[in-house]
């Protein structure tokens, strides 16, 4: 049987060719051998799931394997956000969660994403330490498969309420009555994804107002994946304008990233909202501790960090590296542009769903829309010119552009003399004039991703169709 490969955050693969419900009994018993290698077999495991094609099947097969094995699961009663998985495990201080799902990968995609018992993503070493006992079980010829799907307690099993821990969390951290006491008019746009229903029950008996899109499980996702960017919240755009509504939320598939459109139909960008927050909390919490973003994002939060004496540490793509530094160091927000932050005083993990209800808490207490938070900080700061692109490519002439590119850095991109390289996380190129391009590779899709930063959107063009001709050739 082929390898199987752990990527940052765990496995994904697609359903019914590699993900099949035998691989996840396979993946459960090694994960149950390094659990007892570990002596931690004891503790127990909290299992959780998405909307996916059959994730709730594949985490019950988890479940009943880990219990052939004399391990006790905690099983969510239904599908949940991988952040509320994440903190039922930190709350219940389980060496291990288990979260079924593929995030924003398309909908013929499935996987597993383990969590540790601070609540957030499992390091480099210990993924792979789970990756080797995962294969030494693949390698046995002896194996049974249980094909049956009923959710049934049992000393082995408990069905357990997941959600409502994580509200408390959640109305513990967020002034949900300021939310609730404004007249704001929000679109939720749930993605068919785990989302649906959160933020109207968190919200519900207020007089804010709440109009729901793509609020129910739909497996196929639209035939897309359910990732909050500019290209997928069309409709979002359209019925925030439409109905006049001060803002637009959108959750990826396990609700751990978010998106927001404003007012006027435009895609806000983490590159601006990772500042606002971060200004916010400053100014209304007066919480101490420094800013991690990953290599990625673009400067404007190192101009603002600046005005406030906070350090900016940049780590490489994937928020295990942020988390990372958020157990080892004092650090008021974590954030990727990707769509996900982590925030002091709350679990070190992307939490979609928190991240939007304090952007509510930001809007309604300010008595400020969203646009004249952006204009001001734009007036301070500097707006941010930025666009990224990820491309479907064959993966070996992928790996083949960036070792070329590695070993002979171009002198020029887009007439603009290349000053210096990075390779903390893929290849990134300084330019003369300020700008950079980031290049990386995925390690779970035959995908290329380009990130570029510059001073217009014309430069940003510019920059990026002469990038395409590095790495896509």
């Amino acid at each position: 049987m082929e390898k199987i490969i752990f990527g940052t955050d765990g496995y994904r693969a697609i359903i019914a060719e590699q993900f099949t419900f035998k691989t996840v009994q396979q993946i459960a018993l090694g994960f149950a051998k390094f659990l007892k290698d570990r002596k931690i077999a004891d503790k127990g495991v909290a299992i959780g799931f998405d909307t996916r094609f059959l994730s709730d099947r594949f985490a019950i097969i988890f479940a009943k394997t880990l219990a052939t094995q004399n391990i006790n699961s905690y099983l969510s009663q239904n599908f949940v956000p991988t952040p509320a998985l994440s903190y039922y495990t930190y709350l219940k201080q389980f060496p291990f969660g288990v979260m079924i799902t593929a995030s924003h990968n398309p909908p013929e995609y499935n996987g597993i994403k383990f969590k540790a018992r601070y609540g957030g993503p499992i390091f480099g070493n210990i993924i792979k330490q789970l990756e080797k006992y995962v294969n030494s079980v693949f390698s046995q010829k002896h194996f049974k498969l249980s094909m049956n799907f009923e959710i049934e307690e049992s000393p082995q099993i408990k069905i357990v309420d997941m959600l409502k821990p994580y509200f408390n969390q959640i109305s513990s951290y967020i002034d949900i009555k300021a939310i609730k006491k404004s007249n704001l008019k929000i679109v939720v746009d749930a993605m068919y994804g785990a989302g649906i229903d959160i933020l109207p029950t968190i919200l519900k008996n207020g007089k804010c107002s709440i109009i729901n899109l793509r609020n129910y499980k739909n497996p196929d996702f639209d035939g897309k994946g359910p990732e909050p960017m500019p290209e997928t919240l069309g409709e979002l755009s359209q019925v925030v304008i439409k109905q006049k509504a001060d803002i637009g939320i959108a959750f990826d598939g396990d609700a751990d990233r978010f998106g927001i459109i404003a007012s006027n139909g435009k895609f806000i960008t983490l590159h601006e909202l990772i500042p606002l927050l971060v200004q916010y909390i400053i100014q209304t919490r007066g919480w101490d501790g420094d800013i991690v973003k990953t290599t990625s994002t673009a400067d404007a939060i190192d101009k603002l960090a600046k005005k406030y004496s906070r350090k900016v540490i940049e780590t490489p793509v994937g928020f295990r590296y942020i988390c990372e530094q958020m157990l080892k160091k004092n650090i008021l927000l974590g954030g990727e542009e990707s769509g996900g932050i982590g925030l002091k005083n709350h679990i070190p993990e992307r939490d979609g769903i928190l991240s939007a209800l304090l952007l509510l808490e930001m809007i309604s207490t300010s008595k400020m829309s969203l646009l004249e938070h952006l204009k001001k900080l734009r007036k301070e700061f500097g707006k941010v010119y930025y666009n990224r692109i990820a491309q479907v490519y064959d993966k070996n002439r992928l790996k083949e552009n960036m070792e070329t590119l590695k070993r002979k850095s171009p002198k020029k991109i887009a007439t603009i003399n290349v000053l210096s390289s990075s390779y903390k996380d893929g290849i990134k190129f300084f330019l003369k004039d300020g700008s950079w391009v980031l290049m990386r590779i995925s390690d779970t899709e035959p995908v290329g991703r380009i990130y570029v930063y510059s001073h217009s959107n014309e430069e940003v063009n510019r920059i990026m169709n002469a990038s395409k001709k590095l790495l896509f050739k």
